[in-house]
Order: C-alpha cells, then sequence, then structure tokens
C-alpha cells in the first residue's frame, strides 16, 4: 500500500480510501479501514515532515 500512497502522493486518509475504491482495491481498502490508526498516523507523519522541509 505504500506504493499507492506514494505514487498518488496521498496526504489525507481520505483520499487512500477513496483511491482504493475507484481502483477497485478492494484487498487493500479491507486493509486501511481495518487499521485507521496506523494509516492516520502515517500520513500525519508525512504531512508534517514536508512542513517541515518547506
Amino acid at each position: 500500500m505504500r506504493k499507492e500512497i506514494e505514487n498518488n502522493d496521498i496526504l489525507e486518509y481520505s483520499d487512500l480510501i477513496n483511491l482504493l475504491f475507484k481502483g477497485d482495491l478492494f484487498n487493500l481498502l479491507s486493509v486501511a479501514s481495518s487499521h485507521t490508526l496506523f494509516f492516520t498516523s502515517y500520513l500525519n507523519s508525512k504531512r508534517n515532515k514536508l512542513k517541515k522541509d518547506k
């Protein structure tokens, strides 16, 4: 799933879920929805890192 996040510049959990829905990636959707806290924290960390790097 990291590939999908990186390749599509995903920074919001909702964008990740929408991408998985649109791409019919239901196996990954199941993982993302059952690990919401992990992915939300990961995406928050990515956003914060981008702010620091600017």
